[in-house]
């Protein structure tokens, strides 16, 4: 958010009374990017929050993840799917 600051001079003999000034100081970033960083910053928390859990949960109760460690090796040691078989078959 735009900082506005409101400078007053002190009313000089010579010159008289003179007019408030208003100066803005903008951000260093734009807004843009400051969500992006926020976003990010909070995926990388939820991330490190939820393999603390897990890792947490696997050391005092090991019975109640397996399941979830087998779900995960079978889901990403899948076979390709045959549309995906077939571009990577043609790229080589």
């Amino acid at each position: 958010m735009d900082e506005t600051i409101i400078e007053i001079p002190q009313p000089d003999a010579q010159e008289g009374w003179q007019p408030p000034t208003l100066t803005q100081n903008p951000d260093a970033k734009p807004r843009d990017s400051q969500r992006v960083s926020d976003v990010f910053f909070i995926q990388y928390v939820i991330c490190l929050l939820l393999i603390t859990a897990f890792f947490t949960a696997r050391c005092f109760a090991p019975e109640y993840t397996a399941d979830a460690a087998q779900a995960f090796l079978a889901h990403t040691h899948a076979p390709d799917a045959p549309p995906a078989a077939a571009l990577l078959s043609q790229l080589q």
